[in-house]
């Protein structure tokens, strides 16, 4: 027990976050943590040790009207600091009981609109925010009728990590990434019984990608940060790696800025985290998704590696109302690396895995995510890279020079 609960800070986690519940066992003004997950993702996650006072809540918070009247009785005696989204999928739930609690929360219409890629294309359109056009798909005659021989975009509104995501280049490939669509792509985070599926397609846009990161506070951006993203040649919306910062472009910048703040005005944001991705042509930045929840990828390490400070726990006391501080200049580059094969088979063998150990003063960390004797094939969506490394430097040439190193050397031996 770190002490009594007028002294500490108790928090409510909506869907049972590893990298949330780590950050809140190192902090001493953290007394407890509430986990609210439903029943059957929580059966597919992984089970390990939380070292701090924690309740586990069954209960699902997605598409579900009775969330708020299930939840109450159970926190009705407790005295709560900040309600915390673990996932996207659960940014209405957290805000919902944000709200009714009266504590910092992102703001409903934010709520609503980041978690629906539809609904964030509408607002997009109606606010005059830069956006690709697009189009909700109902049918095959639908997506027929968008594609004008010009390569499109086929995905789910309501889905992360390019689950569904389809490139379509020819009217050849309508009818079988239309058909393939609609075949359901399991993901651990979501119990898809609480899903209804739907479609949206929009043009495709060349340039490159890039995403930025701010951390929100009544409405007034305290921190931002843009990272440069690499796509997989054949197949770009799956993302390779990250660079943090992001080499300046002045003026690209600048219009990402103006474009975020006139979001948050529009959509009345409150306090909140956003994770923003954008395609850029001509430096012209054109806002693909916005999110109020911390970036996946590893972004959020790229960011408190490259700054200085941990940007989770500066996100975890924005929403718990108490001060932080945070370095708003960059200190050193980040390059978060994804590994993936071209390749289908069973992966045999990993060669050189110890240059990572040779090149500690590089590295931040590193992970091979598929086991030896797993089934391995090329992305289909992020879920089938097979690992990653975080590298910094003060020196960006060099950092390049050690990242594709170690990428040409570490060989991923597929049978």
């Amino acid at each position: 027990m770190k002490g009594s609960c007028e002294e500490y800070m108790n928090i409510i986690l909506i869907g049972k976050n590893k990298a949330f519940i780590d950050e809140f066992c190192t902090m001493p003004e953290i007394n407890s943590v509430i986990i609210i997950e439903c029943k059957k993702v929580y059966n597919n996650l992984e089970e390990y040790e939380i070292d701090l006072n924690h309740k586990l809540i069954y209960c699902d918070y997605v598409n579900n009207d009775r969330f708020l009247e299930e939840i109450i009785p159970y926190i009705a005696t407790s005295k709560i600091d900040g309600v915390i989204p673990g996932f996207e999928y659960s940014v209405p739930a957290a805000n919902e009981l944000a709200e009714y609690l009266c504590l910092p929360c992102v703001g409903k219409k934010g709520a609503s609109i980041f978690s629906n890629k539809i609904k964030f294309r509408e607002f997009s359109k109606n606010t005059n925010l830069n956006h690709p056009k697009f189009i909700k798909i109902k049918s095959i005659i639908d997506l027929n009728t968008f594609f004008d021989g010009k390569k499109i975009i086929l995905k789910p509104s309501n889905r992360q990590a390019s689950i569904g995501l389809y490139i379509i280049s020819s009217k050849d490939e309508l009818k079988e990434a239309f058909t393939d669509a609609l075949i359901m792509k399991n993901e651990k985070t979501v119990d898809e019984d609480r899903l209804e599926w739907e479609y949206m397609a929009e043009e495709f846009l060349s340039g490159y990608e890039m995403s930025s990161e701010y951390l929100v506070k009544d409405g007034k951006i305290v921190f931002k940060n843009i990272t440069y993203k690499e796509g997989i040649d054949n197949q770009e919306c799956i993302e390779i790696a990250h660079h943090i910062p992001a080499i300046k472009n002045v003026e690209v910048e600048k219009e990402m800025y103006n474009q975020i703040n006139k979001l948050i005005e529009k959509a009345n944001i409150g306090t909140t985290v956003l994770h923003a991705e954008w395609k850029v042509e001509k430096n012209i930045p054109v806002l693909i998704e916005c999110a109020a929840r911390m970036p996946g990828d590893y972004i959020s390490n790229g960011i408190s590696s490259s700054y200085n400070f941990n940007f989770r726990r500066a996100y975890i006391n924005l929403m718990i109302d108490v001060p932080f501080e945070i370095n708003k200049i960059f200190q050193r580059y980040t390059i978060i690396q994804f590994f993936y094969t071209e390749k289908i088979g069973i992966l045999a063998e990993v060669e050189n895995l110890n240059l990572m150990h040779e090149h500690k003063e590089y590295i931040l960390s590193y992970k091979v995510t598929k086991e030896i004797g797993a089934f391995v094939k090329p992305p289909d969506s992020s879920w089938d890279r097979l690992g990653y490394f975080i590298i910094k430097s003060e020196r960006y040439k060099d950092l390049l020079f050690k990242r594709d190193y170690l990428l040409n050397n570490i060989k991923f031996s597929i049978v």
